[in-house]
């Protein structure tokens, strides 16, 4: 702010020099319509010599002690600034602030005015939000959000483009002319001109006055030129929050990536995505769709941070005719500044979606460097508002959830077509209860007796803390070892845990079972673990399950012999207990 303010004031007193003989060629000046009463403060012809000359009437910085005092004000407060008090404000935007209220100041102390004010244009919404305003007026409006009028003149200066100025306002047009005044204001003058972001109009500058000729040419040139400045100011601004954004990316990035290496499955990684997304990027709306387990693309996450709901969750997307679906077959992303007229005849993830607005779009894919899994689209109710620098950063994140779910996906795939166990060579757990299964039926259907028996090292945690996770490692393999040498050669042997195994004994009763287990019971507790210089003892709890035909299932076989395994801890443990 310290920056800008000597500008302002050279800009001024620069202004204000040239005053004397000013050339208002190539500002734009209103139409003079004398059916629509524009510039008909006094006379229409009274104005019409500096209208050809171009010569414009000075008047003092700040007005005179003894200026009229329709100009002054009459609520006896002075002049004070307004804006909206509950707005949470980035860094930026707090100098942004700062910077367009000297703006107003110079219009409030330079020209004789009510109320001079800035709002901004949300044409989604249909509404002008406050933005700041300095005014001498008791009953401007508290509210921060007005809503579209036809009738008034900021309306009129967002649909025309162009300024709008008009003098002698008749006092019973004021309150719906002028709508951020809550009670009847004696107002004889109003001017506005529009504020430009690029193309598209992003704001209102304007002002009113209880003289009835308040503005000429001059005030018209005034007004175009601090737009202008505005305009420059937003965009200067604009590029600072692309600074901050990058800071805030690069910073969130980190995190996020910590958070990706803990996920476990895709869902997670969906959530996490979501939250960084939320955290990072501003939008009003945010949709992640995917591939299910039934290989249908669906919406598989939905955030909206207004009013108005997004896509739900679970909704089918159309690979063929939607956004979504095109950025996936194309794996690049697509940039809309306004899905108003870009959307024609097609849909952000199907034909049957209820989403309408004008809003600004950007939809990045989700890919590995072999495989497409999703689409990101995120929607801000601001025409244009996404920038190359929002969009850099999400196509890295695409890529990123990409490669971490290529690796999930991987290892998922690896887990089911695994026999093996890696570290001891028994069967894994998932091959394991598909054989139990499958004897459990052949079992049932030709009659004949098998028990599951679940083998637990005691004190395992113990061991772990107190000799470190190798030494608790190698208690895992010298027990599968020992269980490999006393078990029948037709049984099966699997690994449940780190811990923990089981066996299934086919063509084997609960008596059989008990004395093949007591058996391993007693070799496993003679047999210490010898490392390095340390011989560890180590003894295991055994719960057997017998086949109970009415409930011949492998979670009924594995329930009933945990709950032995169970009564086997409760008792000391290194002994074997059946159910």
């Amino acid at each position: 702010m310290g920056i800008l303010r000597p500008y302002l004031v050279l800009f001024g007193m620069s202004f204000f020099k040239k005053l004397q003989n000013l050339r208002l060629e190539g500002e734009e000046k209103p139409e003079v319509n004398p059916e629509d009463d524009q510039f008909e403060g006094a006379d229409t012809a009274d104005h019409q010599d500096w209208l050809d000359a171009g010569v414009s009437k000075p008047r003092p910085y700040r007005p005179a002690a003894g200026a009229d005092p329709a100009g002054s004000d009459d609520s006896g407060r002075g002049p004070r600034t307004v804006r909206p008090s509950f707005r949470q404000e980035k860094e930026s935007n707090a100098e942004f602030n700062k910077a367009l209220e000297e703006i107003l100041w110079v219009i409030k102390e330079s020209v004789t005015v009510r109320t001079v004010s800035l709002f901004w244009l949300n044409r989604n919404r249909k509404q002008f939000i406050l933005e700041s305003c300095v005014t001498d007026s008791p009953v401007f409006t508290r509210e921060e959000r007005l809503e579209f009028n036809e009738d008034s003149f900021l309306q009129a200066v967002a649909d025309s483009r162009k300024p709008v100025s008009r003098n002698r306002i008749p006092g019973s047009e004021v309150m719906s002319r002028l709508p951020y005044y809550f009670q009847p204001e004696k107002i004889n003058a109003f001017l506005g001109v529009p504020v430009f972001f690029g193309e598209e109009i992003c704001a209102v500058l304007s002002a009113d006055s209880l003289r009835p000729d308040a503005f000429t040419a001059d005030e018209l040139t005034l007004f175009n030129r601090l737009a202008r400045l505005v305009s420059h100011l937003v965009y200067i601004y604009s590029l600072k929050d692309d600074l901050e954004f990058t800071s805030r990316y690069t910073s969130g990035n980190g995190q996020f990536q910590e958070t990706l290496k803990t996920t476990r499955s895709p869902q997670e990684v969906v959530e996490a995505l979501a939250e960084f997304i939320q955290g990072t990027f501003e939008f009003t709306w945010f949709a992640f769709a995917a591939f299910d387990r039934e290989g249908d693309l669906t919406v598989q996450k939905s955030v909206s941070r207004s009013e108005t709901p997004y896509i739900p969750e679970g909704t089918a997307v159309s690979v063929d005719h939607s956004l979504a679906g095109a950025v996936m077959r194309s794996l690049k992303p697509m940039v809309l500044k306004s899905t108003g007229a870009a959307l024609e005849g097609r849909y952000r993830f199907n034909p049957s979606e209820e989403l309408t607005g004008n809003n600004s779009l950007v939809a990045v894919p989700v890919y590995s460097s072999k495989t497409c899994y999703g689409a990101m689209i995120l929607e801000h109710e601001i025409k244009g508002w996404y920038t190359a620098s929002h969009l850099q950063a999400l196509e890295q994140t695409g890529f990123l959830t990409g490669l971490i779910l290529e690796n999930l996906f991987r290892e998922e795939l690896s887990d089911t077509q695994k026999v093996y166990d890696d570290a001891t060579g028994v069967f894994d757990r998932r091959f394991f209860f598909d054989r139990v299964s499958a004897e459990l039926s052949r079992a049932v259907r030709v009659g004949f007796e098998l028990c599951l028996v679940v083998f637990e090292i005691d004190r395992f945690k113990e061991h772990e803390e107190r000799y470190g996770l190798l030494v608790a490692d190698m208690a895992g393999t010298h027990l599968a070892r020992l269980l490999k040498l006393n078990l029948r050669q037709y049984d099966y042997l699997g690994r449940l845990d780190r811990n923990r195994f089981a066996a299934l004994m086919v063509h084997s009763d609960a008596t059989n079972a008990f004395l093949i287990s007591e058996k391993i019971r007693e070799s496993v507790a003679s047999s210490p673990i010898r490392f390095e210089r340390l011989e560890l003892p180590v003894t295991i709890s055994i719960g057997i399950s017998r086949l109970n035909k009415a409930k011949a299932t492998a979670d009924n076989l594995l329930d009933t012999a945990m709950a032995a395994l169970q009564r086997a801890r409760e008792t000391g443990g290194n002994n074997v207990k059946t159910n």
